[in-house]
This record gives structure tokens, sequence and C-alpha cells, in this order.
């Protein structure tokens, strides 16, 4: 069963609570969906620190599939974009991964920004997904005008709708048209 999430967050790395809401919605959708992998390496966001210069990944989080075909694993990292008060991540898709978050085996997607590129300390701004086993997807900063940032992940299907093989659907991009 699917499970779906909603939240109204600042579009704002310019506290160290505004970062920590929007990577603590993300990681719940992820973890909704996949499996948080064990590695004392992985970003903790109850105590992270907000990011200090732009461009600036604070850490990561590794999930994988748990569909007893070869796992997938979903590095995603948390930081800043353009500005250091921009919200981003970065994802990174493939069929291996060593720890300390090194994703390899066959590199599905490599390392790929998604950001905002506004900081809206004001005004809040709607954030959903949704998650069921093996799949998730989400949109951030609905609201803000033409800087929503969103990404889409479910495994191939056969003709009875069961997960096949390593194959993965994707989607992601920037504002309204970008993906």
């Amino acid at each position: 069963m699917a499970k779906v999430f909603t939240n109204a967050l600042l579009c704002s790395n310019a506290t160290t609570a505004n970062f920590r809401a929007w990577a603590a919605f993300l990681d719940s959708i992820f973890t909704a969906g996949l499996v948080n992998v064990t590695d004392a390496a992985q970003i903790n966001l109850t105590t992270v620190a907000v990011p200090t210069t732009a461009q600036q990944s604070m850490g990561f989080r590794i999930y994988r599939t748990d569909d007893g075909l070869t796992p997938i694993y979903v590095k995603v990292e948390f930081g800043s974009g353009i500005a250091t008060a921009t919200p981003a991540i970065w994802l990174t898709l493939g069929t291996g991964y060593t720890v300390g978050g090194t994703i390899n085996g066959i590199v599905l997607l490599p390392r790929t920004q998604l950001a905002s590129t506004t900081n809206d300390i004001t005004t809040s701004h709607v954030c959903f997904g949704s998650s069921g086993v093996d799949r998730l997807c989400f949109c951030m900063f609905t609201n803000l005008a033409a800087q929503a940032f969103w990404f889409s992940f479910e495994r191939r299907k056969d003709a009875t709708i069961s997960n096949v093989d390593t194959g993965v659907i994707l989607d992601g991009g920037l504002a309204a048209t970008a993906h």
C-alpha cells in the first residue's frame, strides 16, 4: 500500500532547522519505499549542520530495493545549490554499493543534482511524495514559481505488474518543464 506525504516547508537552508526539515521530509519518503542501508558514514539528519558554501553536500543516505531481485542502491546527498541557502540534492543509482557511500556495479544514474534556485525564508511551500514497496516519487516546493524539483523511481514491470530485473523507470527534473 502506498503512503502519501505532504508538508509545507521553507525552500531555504538559511537556518539549520529549515535544512533539516526538508532533508528529513525527503528521507521519510525514501525510507517508506526503500530500505535504508546501515552505514556509519551516513548523515544524521537530526544533528547535521547547515551548508556554509554553495554546491556543498553535507552528507548522504543510502537506500536499496528489497524485492529479491538484484538490489538497486540509491545514494541521496543533501546540501546547497547555486547559493548557500538554496536546497539541493544529488542522486546516484547503481547495482552495487561499498560501505562509505560509493555506488558501483552498473551505474544506472550518475551523480545528478536536483535543486531550487530560490531561497525563500518567508513563505512555506507545498512538498509532497508517495512511496510503496520499491517505488517512490516526490516534488519539492511545488507552489514556488518555476523552482520545484521532482524525482520518480520504480522498478520495471512485467505483464503481471511484477518487478523484473534491474531495469528502472526514472524521471526527475527542475521547474515546470525541464526533465
